[in-house]
Parts: structure tokens; C-alpha cells; sequence
């Protein structure tokens, strides 16, 4: 694939490789309608989750994505929204974010992969860094935004154990 005429071959090859190591691991992609990405589906120590692998191929970056499969109720953003301040603060790999406009809560993880090949252990880094840490956060997140919890007690308790 690196020299078919494609414009940004390596942002395909790399395309290429994530659909590959997807498919190897076991996640069952499913092809995104638009997007240089794949949706997979990862039952998690707390929960199910959307995982989304995409490609950003001009860009020549891969972005890991992990998303709750139930949004934020609109009274519940704000404690929610300090969580995942808390939480950002001290992740070391990727972060929190929510969409404030519909409740939307996901871990985002990423490389820059510019001229280089985008290797199997790179793309596992990305993928399994996005779906381990949301499914560490899912307790505290369903605490604070549905059953009321303190967000520092929240945070606190997702480090316990």
C-alpha cells in the first residue's frame, strides 16, 4: 500500500494496520460510515463500553476512544465535569472529557505516528489505554451523575482497591 498512488499512504497503511490488530485481537470492528475509524464493543471489569479506533489519516494520528454507553442527565454535568477535572489531574495517559452539550462521557487516548509504521504495539497501547482507564473511572462516573455522589469521593474511591 505505500506507493499506490494513495495520497497519505502511510495515514492508510496505518489505517490498514489498526483494522488488522482489531480484527487479530478479537474486538469485531465495524467500519464507521465517514470516518477513518472502527467501532468495537469491550465488556470491561464495570461495565460495557464503545471503543472507537480512528484514524486520522492526512494527520498521520491514531485516537483511542472509550465511551460510556449512557450520557450525563443535564443536572448532573457540572459534578460530573469536576470528576473528570480531578481525574485528568493526575492521568498520565490520554484523559477524561465529556460533551456538555448531551452528556456524552469518553477517554481519549493518542499518537502521533509521522513517518513511522504504526505497529501492533503501538496501536494495543492506544486502544487498551482508552478502554482500561474509562472502565477504571465507569463507578465513579455512574456514582456522581446518577446516583448523586460527592465527586471527590467519587475520585477518591476509583483509587481505592
Amino acid at each position: 500500500m505505500a506507493d499506490d498512488g494513495l495520497e497519505h499512504p502511510n495515514g492508510w497503511a496505518g489505517y490498514e494496520a489498526v483494522l488488522q490488530f482489531l480484527e487479530v485481537d478479537g474486538w469485531n470492528p465495524q467500519p464507521l460510515d465517514g470516518l477513518s475509524a472502527y467501532l468495537c464493543n469491550f465488556r470491561g471489569n464495570n461495565g460495557a463500553l464503545r471503543v472507537v479506533a480512528q484514524v486520522v489519516i492526512d494527520r498521520e494520528i491514531l485516537i483511542g476512544y472509550a465511551i460510556l454507553p449512557v450520557n450525563v442527565p443535564e443536572e448532573r454535568r457540572s459534578a460530573v465535569a469536576e470528576l473528570l477535572t480531578r481525574a485528568n489531574y493526575v492521568l498520565r495517559l490520554g484523559n477524561l472529557e465529556m460533551d456538555l452539550g448531551d452528556g456524552e462521557v469518553r477517554f481519549r487516548s493518542s499518537l502521533d505516528f509521522e513517518g513511522s509504521n504504526l505497529t501492533v504495539d503501538l496501536i494495543k497501547g492506544v486502544v487498551y489505554a482508552a478502554a482500561s482507564t474509562m472502565d477504571r473511572f465507569v463507578p465513579a462516573v455512574h456514582s456522581v451523575a446518577f446516583e448523586g455522589a460527592d465527586p471527590m469521593a467519587a475520585f477518591d474511591a476509583s483509587f481505592e482497591g
